[in-house]
């Protein structure tokens, strides 16, 4: 399981508590994994919740993205998604990333060279979601991260 941090306003607090859970997994199988070979497919996939009645009277969206950075000359990369709370609906607000393994591979514009790719690299894997107000789409101070890395990216 990963690691996750969140937080919101002092405010909140007593009033509204937010969990966090991601999880990486290979597809079809939906195995979770933290080796991943590039000739596959995966998902990573965003769980976010507000428990408390008060959560109805918000109204925003969630910008939620996924990060890999590369250990020694492994590359970056970020994929964004902004969805809407869900915050009619006891369930939690879920956001998933389909990837190719060569998701991780650097692109024409990445200036890293594959030095080991049959050795395979390193990535940090970080998943960060921010509440967002429906309006200017400006933070409202909700806000976290969770870690799935390290993950070994080969083939």
């Amino acid at each position: 399981m990963a690691q996750c941090s969140i937080q919101f306003p002092d405010g909140f607090n007593e009033q509204l508590s937010a969990k966090m859970h991601v999880h990486l997994l290979e597809q079809p199988s939906d195995q979770p994994t933290n080796v991943i070979n590039r000739d596959q497919r995966y998902r990573v996939v965003v769980h976010i919740e507000l428990s408390a009645q008060m959560k109805r009277m918000l109204c925003g969206e969630w910008c939620v993205s996924v990060s890999a950075e590369g250990i020694g000359t492994a590359g970056e990369h970020k994929d964004v998604k902004n969805v809407k709370m869900g915050n009619c609906s006891d369930q939690w607000d879920e956001v998933t990333f389909d990837l190719d393994g060569d998701w991780f591979t650097p692109g024409a514009d990445d200036t890293a060279p594959i030095t080991n790719k049959a050795c395979g690299d390193v990535y940090n894997l970080v998943v960060t979601a921010v509440g967002l107000d429906p309006c200017k789409h400006e933070p409202i101070g909700i806000a976290g991260f969770c870690t799935l890395g390290p993950v070994m990216v080969f083939g």
